[in-house]
Parts: structure tokens; sequence; C-alpha cells
């Protein structure tokens, strides 16, 4: 090691311009990816703190649509499922606490199974320990609210009682009927319950004014009025929560309006998704830079190793001088833009600039070591690559090869192939491998896929005509050439020469270029594809619309809005149901009216008014592979009824759900849903 170590530091010394760029090249390379996966991850936790910050991480809430249904055997069938990572079941019961001396205590059990605030991350606790599946039955934790206010600490036991049974009658045609024999007749039950541990004020904790018990499932499941269970699922990294929501919703209903999965709408996906192509863009010109850097760094000293070479040093010892050469930059460079990549994703937070767009401000800053180090890893690989091959090339020439070189030229030998490795590691495997790391493929579907693929293959085809045929630059280059010569004579001969002597040189530079422009082209087409579907919907469903809230919607009110000079419609949003999609209660006459998504088409008026009929949003429509015929079971206090799909606009206007809804007749919610 100490003639390796002697070599690299005279290296270093001799040419600190190289090694500079050479570092800077793997740092800002490395840096960029970092700070994209640093900020995404917080802008995306920092949402979901905002939206649900009294409860854990939890991607989608489920409904069995059949009341009687084994939670049992539903939970097996969804832990079997490999879309989803956990699955947790979820029960809210409200309860009265019984303590000797002191009156009755109103508050919320919370039943989980599992049980353990670690699956999701519902809670903490302070004191005592964790609830487990081995726990006796009667263990509970309790918020600090709660034992602060009635003097409760670990191994307190009190009871605990049902309210009064009150059930909600169905509806039934338009009107809430009791079934018979629904009513409930005797004393609520009880259960005695022992503190096992003291919360922390946290999420779940929070919840109720802060006056919430946690305990096992089916002590919940025994106490509560009315018993409406709910499971919680996570899905498995790279799916596509749209064909998951819609696996789901053969046999749950989708409570979407308590839904987790933050980021994942389309265009918010397809923002986020752009600016991961970048990153991987910025780290292929980071391996490019350093593996053109270590490439002639070899070629210029070929004749110091060759010199080396014949005065007694092994090829291993010269080999290990060049490797270590590489594994310092490699790992310094990818250590510096680890930490670069981190300082940028805080201050682009502190300036409100996320993955989502700008003045979003992230309410929390973790660090994902696990993408991190995969980052890392990616580029300390694909650096050692890049130096693996002139090393490969140099132990085939011999010393006397070596030492015949005159000037500054490399031997031919020497750099034969380089365009061809260069072409399948950095426009082949360091694409393949971020895709790979990054689930851009398999969480957006086929759209997504293919555009992707023509994305890479524009990138192949560029790339392949460069680098694998050096003669096209220079056939490129003589036309430009020559009509520079005239201004520029010295610079035009000079750059003549060069494109004659090496091509191939040139073709990479080119390359280098390429990988910048289609950068810069990529995020302003994103961005502009974004707005120009956002202009589309505005022009539809925005222009020439004013929105008034007024509650309760009376139709005195909406109706006597004609009279006012320039109005041509009025369209009532009286009444939301979740089939499991939003859907808004209006009048089917006004949707004929002049501006209306209906006007001239009395047919579709008819078969809206008559067969429950819907008008689905642009953005339903893409989400849910919605079309016109399409159909939705729906079970309702009578039994099950269907809901059509009669066409698919924009013209309603904006509801504030990502703009995925749908309108139906007033009349039929109220008919089935009261």
């Amino acid at each position: 090691m100490r003639l390796a170590s002697f070599l690299v530091w005279k290296n270093w010394r001799s040419s600190p311009l190289r090694i500079l760029l050479t570092w800077l090249g793997v740092a800002l390379g490395v840096a960029v990816v970092v700070s994209i996966q640093v900020l995404d991850h917080n802008t995306i936790l920092s949402k979901l703190e905002r939206k649900r910050s009294d409860f854990g991480r939890v991607d989608l809430e489920i409904r069995p649509q059949d009341a009687r249904a084994d939670l049992n055997l539903l939970r097996r069938r969804l832990e079997s499922r490999t879309d989803l990572s956990r699955v947790g079941l979820i029960a809210r019961a409200e309860v009265e606490i019984r303590l000797k001396g002191k009156h009755p205590f109103q508050a919320a059990l919370y039943g989980l199974t599992p049980p353990g605030g670690g699956v999701f991350g519902h809670y903490r606790v302070a004191q005592g320990r964790d609830l487990t599946p081995l726990d006796p039955a009667g263990r509970v934790l309790v918020s600090p609210v709660l034992a602060e206010s009635l003097g409760l600490h670990v191994g307190s036991s009190f009871t605990l009682a049902a309210l009064p049974w009150v059930r909600r009658a169905p509806c039934v045609h338009g009107k809430r009927v009791l079934p018979p024999g629904a009513a409930h007749s005797g004393p609520p039950p009880e259960r005695m319950v022992t503190v096992q541990g003291i919360l922390e004020p946290f999420r779940l904790a929070r919840r109720d004014g802060g006056l919430v018990l946690v305990g096992p499932f089916p002590l919940a499941r025994g106490l509560a009025r009315p018993f409406l269970p709910l499971f919680q699922v996570n899905r498995a990294p790279g799916v596509d929560p749209d064909k998951l929501i819609a696996s789901l919703e053969k046999d749950f209903l989708v409570e979407e309006d308590r839904t987790a999965l933050i980021g994942e709408g389309a265009d918010e996906r397809a923002f986020r998704n752009g600016v991961r192509v970048m990153g991987g863009l910025a780290l292929v010109l980071g391996m490019f830079v350093i593996f053109h850097t270590l490439s002639h760094a070899l070629a210029e000293k070929i004749r110091s190793l060759g010199i080396l070479r014949s005065l007694g040093a092994t090829t291993g010892q010269v080999v290990g001088a060049y490797l270590l050469d590489a594994v310092l930059l490699a790992v310094l460079g990818t250590a510096t833009g680890v930490g670069l990549g981190i300082f940028l994703a805080r201050i682009l937070g502190r300036l409100r600039i996320t993955t989502l767009g700008l003045g979003k401000p992230l309410l929390t800053f973790e660090i994902p070591w696990t993408p991190l180090l995969a980052v890392a890893g990616m580029g300390i690989f694909f650096t050692l690559l890049g130096a693996s091959f002139p090393l490969f090339k140099i132990r085939r020439l011999t010393i006397r090869r070596i030492l015949y070189v005159r000037d500054l030229a490399p031997p031919a030998d020497l750099m034969r192939g380089v365009n061809l490795f260069l072409f399948l590691t950095l426009v082949l495997a360091l694409p393949l491998a971020w895709l790979a790391m990054t689930p851009l493929l398999t969480g957006e579907g086929k759209g997504a896929g293919w555009i992707l693929l023509e994305a890479v293959l524009l990138v192949v085809l560029s790339f392949s005509l460069f680098l694998l045929a050096p003669g096209i630059v220079r056939a490129l280059g003589r036309p430009i050439l020559a009509l520079l010569s005239p201004i520029l004579p010295l610079p035009s001969f000079l750059a003549r020469k060069n494109l004659l002597r090496s091509p191939g040189k040139l073709a990479t530079a080119v390359c280098g270029l390429t990988l910048v422009a289609l950068a810069g082209v990529g995020i302003r087409s994103i961005t502009g594809a974004l707005k120009g579907e956002v202009r589309d919907f505005a022009s539809q469903g925005l222009r020439g619309r004013l929105f008034l809230r007024c509650r309760p919607v009376k139709e005195e009110t909406w109706k006597s809005l004609r009279g006012i000079p320039g109005v041509l419609s009025v369209l009532p949003l009286e009444a939301r149901v979740g089939l499991p999609f939003l859907v808004v209660g209006t009048d089917p006459e006004e949707l004929a009216r002049p501006g209306g998504p209906l006007q001239g088409k009395p047919g579709l008026v008819r078969a809206m008014k008559e067969e429950r009929g819907l008008l689905a949003s642009g953005r339903l429509a893409n989400l849910r592979g919605v079309r016109p015929g399409w159909s939705l079971k729906v079970p309702t206090g009578a039994g099950t009824v269907r809901y059509k799909v009669l066409a698919v606009t924009d013209r309603a206007g904006f509801f504030p759900d990502e703009r995925a809804f749908a309108l139906a007749d007033r009349k039929w919610l109220h008919w089935d849903f009261c």
C-alpha cells in the first residue's frame, strides 16, 4: 500500500484541478438525487401530518359491504394479498368510565387488531408498556388527560360500560324505518379493565378532546353501540393506488374522505415522477463526468505507468494505485454528495419548495436513510465500474507497447470500445437501476410505463447515434465549421483538426450536453403538460361560472337566482354521498339549461331522472376507468341498487375533491340514503 498511497498522493498534488472536477462531478450528481429523495419524503410526511395529525400512516380505510361478513375471514384474505403491506382492524365505542366515589365519565374507546402502536404508529406509550396479543383480556391504555382527570395510574382498575343503545334506522324508500324486533332492551354491557400504560399526548391520544382509551378489538366490539368496524390497510411499495382501490371495491366500501394516499393524485404523481426522472438524469450526468475524467487521466499517465512497470512494479501494484485513486474519489464524492443533498433539501424546505410545488411548508424533516444508502451505493458502484474499463484494457498492453508512445495520445488499444462501454453502462444499466429503485413503472400503470419507455428509447436513440457512430458528429460538425470559418478562422481550423483526429471524444461531449438539454426540456414539458391540463379543465368547468355557498340549499333560494340578469342556469348541489366516490345531488332540469352539460340532450336528462343516472367528471373517469354505460352496485337499506354512468363531462364545474366526482338526481339520493 505504500507505493499505491505515494502514487495517489503525487497524482493528487500534480493535478488538483482534475481531482476537484472529478469530486464535484460525483458530489453534484449524488446531491441532486439525495435532495430529491429527502424532499419528497418530507413533503409526503408533512401533508400526512396536516391531513391526519391524529392518526398514524394509514393508506386506506375500508368497510365491509356486508355488515354480517366474518371479520376474521376478511382479515386473513386481506393479509394474504401481495399488494398490501399492513392490515389492521379498528372500531370506536362511546363508553362510560365508572369509578367508585366519582361520577360516570364519558370517553372514546378505540379497539385495535393487531394490538400495539407500532403497526401504524397511532400512539406511543409514556408509562407502563404497550398492548400485545398475549396480554390478558381487559387491559387498556389511557390518555394523559384521562389519567390526570380521574387519578389513574398503571395498575388502576375500573368499569367500562356501553352507552344506552341508539340505533340509526336504515333508509327505505326515502324514510328511516326501524326493522321489527330491532329495539334493544336490557342494561348496557359492562367490562372490568386494568390500566396497562399511559399514552403520550400524540396522535390518537389527542382525539375526542384527549378523552381516549385504547384496548383490544374484542373489547370495543362488545361495547360499541353501534358497531362499525373499519379495516386499515397500507399498500405495498410500488402498488398503483387506483388499481388497489378498484380491486378492494368488490368486497369493501373505501372511505376515500379519510384516505392518507398523500401525493398520489394524478397531477401530483405526474409532477413527483417528473422530478424523480430529472434526478436520474442528474445522476447519469455525474457518473458521465467522473468516468471520462478517470479514463483520460489514465490515458495521460499511460507512459508513467509503463515506466513503473519497467522499473519492477507489478501489475497488481499499478492497478492498486489507480483503483485506490478511484475508490477515494468515489467515496469522498458520494459522501460529500449525500451531505450536500441533505443540506439542499433543508434549504429548499425552508423556502417552501417541495416535490408537489411551491408554497407548501414542511412540518417534518426526516432523513430516509435506506434510499439514501441505495443512492450512495449506486454512485460508488458505477464510479468503480467506469474505472474498471481502462484497467481492463491496460492489462493487455505490454511494457514495450506503452513505452513506444511518443506523444500525449494514448495507444489505440486502450480506448477502443470505450463508447460502447459508456453506452451500455450509463445509458442502459444506470437508468434501469434507477427505475428499479424508484417505483415509477410499477406505481403508475401501463400508461406511464409506455411514456417512460418512449423517453428511454429517445435517449437510447440519440446516444447510440453519437456514441456508437462518431462519424455522424464529424459529418454534422463540418458544415457548421464551414459557416464559422470566415468569421473565426483560427478557432475553426483548430476545431476542424480536433474533429478529424478524435471524433469519439467530441461525441461523448455532445452526449453530456444532450443530458443537460434533456433534463431542461423534460421538466419544462412536464410542467407545461400539467398547466395545459388545468387550463383545459378551467375552460370547461370554471369559465363563465360563479360558485356560491348556502346551507341548507333550499329550492326557493336557488331558484330565485335565475332572476338575476346574466344568469343562464343555476345548478344546486344539495347532497353528498360516497358510492364510494363522491356523488353530489343536483337537478337534472338545470343541467339541460343553456351552458349546462346536458344542453340539447333530453334523452340523457330523462335517463338521469328515471334510471339513477350519473354524470362523471373527467378526472373520475381517468382514475377509475369509468366510461358511459359503466354501472355501480350500491347497497342501501332497501337492498342493492345500480347507478349507471350516462356521460363523462367537466362542464358541471369544480368540487374540492381533486375534481373526481359524479352528479346524480337529488331525488334518487334522497330515496336511497335519506
